[in-house]
């Protein structure tokens, strides 16, 4: 099975492990703007922790071009516009 083909039985462990880990990503994704949804900071949350669209949308429960909207719309709100620099904006 590759990366991106996730068991959907699993697929709410990986999201078990992001809330325990990835509730600081989200912090500071807040502190960074305020004005992010939940939702882009889950999904920018996840991008950090290293998950393509597909496998986010699997574990969320919703649509690639969703996830790749709130990507899109978080990015535009921090003035970056990849993964790279979210990265460096949380540091």
């Amino acid at each position: 099975m590759t990366p991106l083909q996730i068991d959907t039985r699993q697929a709410k462990e990986p999201a078990r492990d992001y809330h325990r880990i990835g509730v600081r990503i989200s912090e500071k994704l807040a502190l960074h703007d305020p004005n992010l949804t939940k939702r882009e900071r889950l999904v920018c949350g996840f991008a950090l922790a290293g998950y393509a669209a597909e496998e986010i949308s699997l574990m969320l429960g919703i649509g690639t071009s969703t996830i790749i909207t709130y990507r899109r719309r978080a990015y535009s709100r921090l003035g970056i516009s990849n993964v790279h620099l979210l990265i460096s904006a949380t540091n």
